[in-house]
């Protein structure tokens, strides 16, 4: 792996549908979104939910979703985020499993996330109830 922005391990990385912006996570928690051409656009930072602060949450997944407006990662922390892209901030945790998650992926129409983690479990979530 290649280091991040910020010096962390690149854990994942995702193409939206068009193929024109890059996101990178990082095992330092930061996700990069770059344009087609290589030029950081934004950087967006985890928020530890107990603490309500900007810490360091290693992300080890994420993925866009169809539209490329959401962004859903996860990690360490057994937290899926879903990251809304314009506002540049978390707007859902989804919560669930009990070891760290290994992937992410949204389901069609971007209605529901699949996740799953070190220890085997895989977890389909309604974004809109939260439930999996």
């Amino acid at each position: 792996a290649e280091s991040g922005p910020e010096g962390g391990v690149v854990t994942g990385l995702s193409f939206n549908k068009s193929a024109q912006t890059l996101a990178c996570s990082t095992a330092s928690g930061v996700i990069s979104i770059y344009s087609q051409a290589g030029v950081l656009q934004d950087t967006l930072r985890p928020e530890d939910p107990l603490l309500g602060d900007k810490r360091e949450v290693p992300t080890s997944a994420l993925c866009f979703s169809s539209s490329a407006l959401s962004i859903c990662s996860g990690g360490n922390d057994r937290i899926l985020r879903i990251w809304d892209c314009r506002r540049r901030e978390v707007v859902k945790l989804l919560h669930g499993h009990r070891a760290g998650i290994t992937c992410v992926s949204f389901a069609e129409r971007d209605e529901a996330t699949l996740s799953a983690s070190s220890c085997g479990d895989i977890l389909l979530h309604s974004i809109a109830t939260s439930s999996p």
